[in-house]
């Protein structure tokens, strides 16, 4: 279920964010420590900041992100963070396909 709510990248960017609530990342650097492509984790970041969970601070010609803290939910996106099913769901909750017992394809 919690894949369905959030996407691998989303689920990525919040383990960091809240992860290390206090360290502000430049967009370059969560690239890399991600190893995802720059344009899903800007588009995250952007419906992220838009929600009020992340906070975007310009410092020069650079944009930093990181959690923000004064989200009415900060506390309660930790403690999933920490239970560690956001990032890593348990096995019972991973979508399989069904089973084919007709014999026909399924698609």
């Amino acid at each position: 279920m919690l894949e369905a709510l959030f996407g691998k990248a989303r689920r990525r960017l919040l383990a960091l964010f809240f992860g290390e609530p206090g360290q502000a990342l430049h967009l370059l650097e969560i690239v890399r420590r991600l190893g995802m492509g720059r344009g899903a984790v800007q588009r995250e970041l952007a419906r992220l900041a838009g929600a009020g969970l992340v906070t975007r601070v310009r410092r020069g010609n650079r944009v930093y992100f990181q959690a923000a803290r004064n989200c009415p939910s900060f506390e309660q996106l930790r403690e999933l963070l920490a239970s560690g099913e956001i990032v890593n769901p348990p096995a019972a909750a991973v979508w399989r396909p069904p089973e084919n017992r007709g014999g026909l394809p399924i698609d």
